[in-house]
Parts: C-alpha cells; structure tokens; sequence
C-alpha cells in the first residue's frame, strides 16, 4: 500500500474507482513528471452539479472535495510504494455564472484536502482557479494538475 492510500485510511477517506469517460488515460507519466487528466465533482451518488454559485458554501466544498478525492485515487494508482508525489500545478475550474467571484474559495476546498492527504511538503502548489461555463457531466468542479514523482526518502 502506497502513503496515499495509507494516509486516506487514516483519514476515513474512501477513494473510489476512476476510469476514463473517453478516449483518454487518467494520468501520463512521462519520467518523473505525471499530467493527471481532468476529474469533475463525481461521488458514488452521483455529480455535484453545478453552477457553483447556486450551491450553499457547504456544497461547494464538498464538490471540491469529490473531483480531489477522484485526483488522490488517480495519483494512488499511478505510484509505486516507494515513491511519493509533490503537486507542482493545480488547475481547478468552477462552473459559475459571470457575476461569481469566489473561485479562490471554492479552490480553497481541493487544496486543503491534498495538504491533508499529502502534507505540507508534497501538497503546496501553484494554482489557477477560473470560473467556466460548462464542465462534463455539469459538474460544479473539475481539477487537473501537474505532479513531480520522486523516491520515497522514508
């Protein structure tokens, strides 16, 4: 068992099943370098829809916190026991109308998540956080990002 998936078990987080709704992988690596394809807000209930300024604070986060959980079973998947993960880039796209402005917030949501799951050193990352008008399945929230793999120092 990867530190990953450890982490979220001591954190009572499931991660669930992802797979590809394309023609597409979940994740490239190429060398030390994982481009870790878009994950939208999906809980095994279903989307988190959006746009995101109709949802209270609460449905926010937690639209957040699906497409980041869907990001951690990706990168889970994609390490061996002996490495670890350190987030280079997060991307993260809010559905929203154009008078909404709390992309940060809504951001604010996934990174916390990844510093809880990756600690301080593998989670701290730059970020964009923009607002769209449509993302697949309408979801409210999907991120990608650019992670760096190294071997585990532990």
């Amino acid at each position: 068992m990867n530190y990953i998936r450890q982490r979220c078990a001591e954190l009572g987080l499931d991660l669930p099943p992802v797979s590809p709704r394309g023609l597409y992988h979940t994740a490239v690596r190429n060398g030390d370098t994982l481009y870790v394809s878009g994950q939208v807000s999906r809980t095994e209930n279903g989307v988190i829809g959006g746009p995101a300024d109709v949802l209270s604070g609460e449905e926010k986060v937690a639209a957040a916190r699906a497409a980041t959980l869907r990001i951690l079973a990706v990168l889970a998947d994609m390490i061996s026991p002996d490495e670890r993960i350190r987030i280079l880039k997060l991307m993260v796209y809010v559905m929203t109308n154009p008078a909404f402005q709390d992309h940060s917030k809504v951001a604010d949501g996934a990174s916390q998540l990844l510093i809880d799951v990756l600690g301080e050193e593998g989670a701290v990352h730059s970020r964009t956080a923009i607002g769209v008008a449509s993302l697949p399945t309408s979801g409210a929230v999907e991120l990608d990002m650019i992670c760096a793999i190294s071997a585990s120092d532990r």
